[in-house]
C-alpha cells in the first residue's frame, strides 16, 4: 500500500518543554498524522479490496462464485410498488463473480396478480427478470452466478407487482471464499 507520507521520527528533544515550536516539527506532526489515519483507514481509499496480517497488507483476489454463504438478508420484505423498486441491498467488499439467491412469490391472499422481481447492480439490472402471474403463496428460490461485481458495489434485489405483494426472503450471496460486506437495506 502506497502512503501520502512517511512516518517521521520526532525527537524527545523536539518536544521538551524548552524546545520552541518550529516549522520542522509542525510538518514531522502533521505527516505521522496523514499516516496514520491512512494506516487505520480512515480518509485513505485504498486502490483495491485488501487485507492486513498485522505487518503488512495484500491485495484481495476477485470473487469467485461458490457454495460459501459470504452474507445474507433472511427477513421477509414486500412491497406494493407499481415500478421497480429496490427491496434488498448488500454492498460487496470485493468484485469479481457471485452466486445469488433469493425466494421470491407473489401475492399472498389468493390475489391474481404479476410479480416481479430481479437481482441488480448499483441501481442496474443485470439478472434474469422473474414473473409469478398467479396467487402463488408459496415461495420459489431462484439462483444465478453473475461477476463483473467491483469492489464496493451494491447487490440488490429490486420487484414490482400491479397489485398487492410481492415478497422476497432469503437474499443470499455465495463465493469459493469468505468475506466482509455490508446490508444496506
Amino acid at each position: 500500500m502506497a502512503f501520502t507520507e512517511n512516518w517521521v521520527d520526532i525527537l524527545l528533544a523536539q518536544v521538551d518543554a524548552d524546545s520552541p515550536i518550529n516549522e520542522t516539527f509542525l510538518k514531522a506532526v502533521r505527516a505521522d498524522l496523514i499516516f496514520l489515519k491512512e494506516y487505520i483507514g480512515k480518509g485513505y481509499t485504498p486502490e483495491a479490496a485488501h487485507t492486513h496480517n498485522g505487518i503488512d497488507s495484500s491485495i484481495l483476489a476477485p470473487a469467485v462464485a461458490g457454495d460459501n454463504l459470504v452474507i445474507s438478508s433472511d427477513a421477509e420484505i414486500s412491497t406494493v410498488y407499481g415500478t421497480y423498486t429496490a427491496i434488498k441491498r448488500i454492498k460487496i467488499k470485493r468484485g469479481g463473480q457471485y452466486r445469488i439467491k433469493f425466494d421470491f412469490h407473489g401475492a399472498s391472499g389468493g390475489y391474481a396478480v404479476t410479480a416481479k422481481a430481479r437481482i441488480y447492480k448499483n441501481g442496474s439490472p443485470i439478472g434474469i427478470e422473474r414473473i409469478r402471474t398467479v396467487p402463488f403463496d408459496t415461495y420459489a428460490t431462484y439462483s444465478e452466478d453473475l461477476g463483473g461485481f467491483n469492489d464496493n458495489d451494491d447487490i440488490e434485489i429490486y420487484t414490482t407487482a400491479n397489485g398487492a405483494g410481492p415478497y422476497v426472503r432469503n437474499f443470499r450471496i455465495y463465493a469459493t471464499t469468505f468475506d466482509v460486506s455490508t446490508i444496506t437495506l
